[in-house]
């Protein structure tokens, strides 16, 4: 699974492939917005993550109450200026850090996010 790291105004592809213009993203500067506007992603503390079975050979984890990484409030991506870089920073940031990750054991043992 291929994740866009975002640090401040750093923008890292890691992983395999994945269906982002990553130059587009650095030239438009959609991220540096968001962060310039407060926009942040925090993950859960430790008493926040939630499990769930499914059934299935895997594992949702999620958070209690909420998506499993917030970026915090809605209303910060309204000050961020221009519609496709609010566009832009939303969908980035809402495919980076899903709602809620599955897991599987893989063969070797070790556990590994499928979606």
């Amino acid at each position: 699974m291929a994740r866009v790291v975002l640090v401040g105004n750093l923008v890292q592809l890691t992983g395999g492939a994945a269906n982002f213009d990553l130059a587009a993203i650095k030239k438009s500067k959609c991220l540096d917005s968001a962060y310039a506007v407060g926009v942040r992603v925090t993950a859960p503390t430790a008493d926040q993550f939630e499990y769930s079975l499914t059934g299935n050979s895997e594992v949702v984890v999620g958070r209690k109450g909420g998506p499993l990484f917030a970026a915090g409030a809605p209303e910060l991506f309204g000050k961020i200026k221009g519609d496709d870089n609010q566009m832009c920073a939303g969908m980035v940031i809402s495919v980076t850090y899903p709602p809620r990750l599955s897991f599987v054991r893989s063969p070797a043992g070790t556990w590994e996010v499928v979606y």
